[in-house]
């Protein structure tokens, strides 16, 4: 006997409930429909699913999505045919080409980091259930800016590299500099 998964309608999407944090999303009225699957880390309330729906929709309408999370601005735009994320403030880097259900995907994660105010590693739990880890991997640099300190990070053959370029004398970034100085870490693990 197979198990009924419950399918509703909102709009022009259709959604099946897969379990409490995990929903199918598929927008019918696309060519071919889009098919995504929300997975959550805590269950997902049916009010909160049809704002971030109706987000979506709106989105998907006006051709951008704009979310101000903690010290950063997050920008989704429809530049041509493809979509691309722009992130101003604590973090600032611009993903670009980006397909439509990459935007929708990046955007169902804001819209639920904004509404719930995840943990940072449920947030990325989220990020990984979604698969978007090999789309943002594709963001090459991202500067970094706090009170204490200014730095860009990348990439460079697997390896995260920090690059400071404002730091406070009384900063714990300032120490970390100090033992990468003085050997005590490694020189490619942060520069």
């Amino acid at each position: 006997m197979r198990n009924h998964v419950p399918v509703f309608s909102y709009g022009r999407w259709d959604i099946e409930v897969l379990d409490e944090d995990m929903v199918r999303l598929i927008l019918r009225d696309a060519e071919p429909p889009i098919d995504l699957v929300w997975h959550a880390e805590c269950s997902i309330d049916v009010r909160d699913l049809a704002r971030c729906l109706d987000a979506l929709d709106d989105m998907l309408n006006k051709g951008e999505l704009s979310i101000c999370m903690e010290d950063t601005f997050y920008e989704l735009a429809l530049v041509g045919e493809n979509w691309a994320l722009r992130a101003k403030g604590a973090f600032n880097f611009e993903l670009t080409g980006l397909d439509v259900g990459q935007a929708l995907r990046i955007a169902i994660v804001l819209i639920h980091a904004k509404l719930e105010s995840p943990l940072r590693d449920s947030l990325a739990t989220v990020i990984g259930l979604m698969d978007l880890f090999p789309v943002l991997k594709e963001v090459r640099e991202v500067k970094v800016v706090c009170p204490d300190f200014e730095a860009v990070v990348s990439w460079h053959d697997d390896k995260l590299v920090v690059k400071p370029l404002r730091v406070s004398p009384s900063s714990e970034f300032r120490t970390l500099l100090s033992l990468a100085e003085a050997g005590l870490m490694e020189k490619p693990e942060l520069e």
